[in-house]
């Protein structure tokens, strides 16, 4: 269960920086880019 916990946490921050990372270089399209992944 923590394994898993933690792996599932690991990629929710990945997301967040990805998503972060978009915003920044595009701040029109990120909405769209989120709907789409």
């Amino acid at each position: 269960m923590a394994e898993e916990r933690v792996g599932i946490h690991a990629v929710a921050i990945n997301g967040l920086r990805q998503l972060s990372a978009i915003e920044r270089q595009r701040p029109g399209r990120s909405i769209h880019i989120t709907a789409d992944q």
